[in-house]
């Protein structure tokens, strides 16, 4: 029977694959930008199209549902952390971690450098810890408050967050991207990541000069100190401020330097800010479940201190599973019933020079992470396609898998539908489509790597007396 529905199936064209492509697209574009409909529901409804689309090809529904579901199960290990980071910012926020945090870090930080603090101070603790999510969960969430009450545009300390979150992830050999591009392309992890610094310093240089620009430049405008001593005040009033409350978030940030699970690690840090909230800053025992559940709720009327703490909960989580449930449902429709097959197969057939391979690998990963809103399909893609090319054109591994973690990795965090910035925006209480119009690490990058590859800067040989054309004989398969 498996063989039966084999033989009926056709390979869609290149041009029915385009033409598939861009009506979805167009569907979800259309819908959320001129119509406003929720985005999650768009990429939900495209389950339909995209299925319709498969069904000339000899695929029934029934199998399209099962693509979608084998996709789904991906994000079940994500759906675990997003969960547990909801209820450990409502744990923080009644613990007084969170708020502990902005009090002592208004004493120290002043507006004009705030941004290329929070950018090389993400970027620590991400390489450190090897985790973007968790980075923009903890610290993160602590540093939009600070931002905030200094005065400083929101979208300008998410964009500095998640680029600093997103250089730890794509530069620490502990983080899940680096080990896959490296294991994927056959390259050694410390080698990847030597190649990776050619291209991510110099972005990382350039973030820092920007980021310091716009404080220099923009520090003044909304900064009220009078309101920034009437915010702390307020805090010392509904908490008490000191130490303790921090110690669930150095609980959390050891235990994933140990390489403990991350959502046992967000869980143990939350118990413990539970029992702090409960113990030392008076919270009730039903208040707290409520918190966890609901998100936490600040008992004042202060605009300013609620718009900053009232945030959280297991609840506030639940737009962003359907989000990557919709997505990766989607993702796994496109590629199980092969419709994004031609217009790859058909970038791979006009390669004629190493260049190619390199300039076809760069494109092949936008489409990849434009399409599938996560790195997992553009790096298989990639390492499908393009690994087997290399010796040929007298490249060596590291050059593929730079290029999937400069486009892929970094890249992806451009896009508002992307998993990393659904999470880190909804973390941090933040428009995703704002907070990537000011993730300058994830423009610099790409743009930097690209020059690489047209000019050959930076680009390793195998044999270094030897251009990048194909080897004598092996040009074609």
């Amino acid at each position: 029977m498996g063989t039966e529905k084999t033989t009926n199936r056709k390979t869609p064209s290149w041009q029915y694959s385009i033409i598939a492509f861009t009506v979805i697209v167009l569907f979800i574009a259309l819908g959320f930008a001129i119509f406003k409909i929720d985005f999650a529901i768009l990429l939900f409804i495209s389950w339909l199209l995209a299925g319709l689309f498969a069904m000339p090809l000899g695929f029934k529904f029934r199998e399209i549902e099962d693509f979608a579901y084998e996709s789904a199960k991906k994000c079940i290990p994500s759906s675990a952390i997003i969960l547990a980071v909801g209820i450990m910012i409502a744990a923080f926020m009644a613990a007084g971690t969170i708020p502990s945090i902005l009090v002592g870090g208004m004493e120290i930080i002043t507006p004009k450098f705030f941004l290329p603090f929070t950018f090389l101070f993400c970027c620590v603790i991400s390489v450190a810890t090897g985790t973007s999510w968790g980075t923009a969960g903890t610290v993160g969430v602590a540093m939009i408050g600070i931002g905030t009450a200094l005065g400083i545009n929101p979208a300008f300390t998410s964009g500095a967050i998640i680029s600093g979150a997103y250089f730890g992830d794509k530069m620490s050999p502990l983080s899940d991207t680096t080990i896959l591009a490296s294991t994927l392309t056959e390259t050694d992890i410390f080698v990847h990541i030597k190649a990776m610094l050619w291209t991510t310093i110099p972005g990382a240089l350039l973030c820092v000069i920007v980021y310091a620009v716009m404080g220099i430049t923009t520090a003044g405008d909304t900064y009220d100190r009078a309101a920034a001593d009437a915010f702390v005040e307020a805090l010392q009033g509904l908490y008490h401020i000191n130490f303790l409350p921090v110690i669930p978030l150095i609980v959390v940030i050891v235990m994933i330097l140990m390489r403990k699970s991350t959502v046992v690690s967000l869980l143990v840090g939350s118990l413990i800010a539970a029992v702090i909230a409960v113990a030392y800053q008076g919270v009730s025992i039903t208040e707290l479940g409520t918190f966890l559940t609901s998100g936490f709720v600040a008992n004042t009327e202060d605009t300013m201190v609620t718009s900053i703490l009232n945030r959280g909960g297991l609840t506030s989580m639940l737009k962003l599973l359907s989000i990557f449930i919709s997505a990766l449902g989607l993702g796994g429709i496109l590629t199980g019933t092969g419709i994004l097959q031609p217009i790859f197969a058909m970038l791979v057939r006009k390669i004629k020079t190493g260049k190619g391979v390199l300039v076809s690998a760069y494109v092949t990963t936008w489409l990849g992470i434009t399409l599938v809103p996560t790195y997992n399909f553009p790096f298989v893609m990639d390492a499908t396609l393009f690994n087997p090319l290399l010796k040929r054109y007298n490249l060596k591994s590291e050059n593929l898998s730079r290029i999937m973690e400069d486009v892929g990795t970094l890249g992806g965090t451009l896009m508002p539908w992307s998993t990393g910035p659904v999470f880190v925006a909804g973390v941090l209480g933040v428009s995703a489509a704002s907070m990537c119009k000011y993730n300058f690490l994830a423009m610099f990058v790409p743009v930097i790597s690209l020059i690489y590859i047209l000019t050959g800067f930076g680009l390793k040989k195998i044999d270094p007396s030897r251009d990048f054309s194909a080897i004598e004989g092996e040009a074609e398969e």
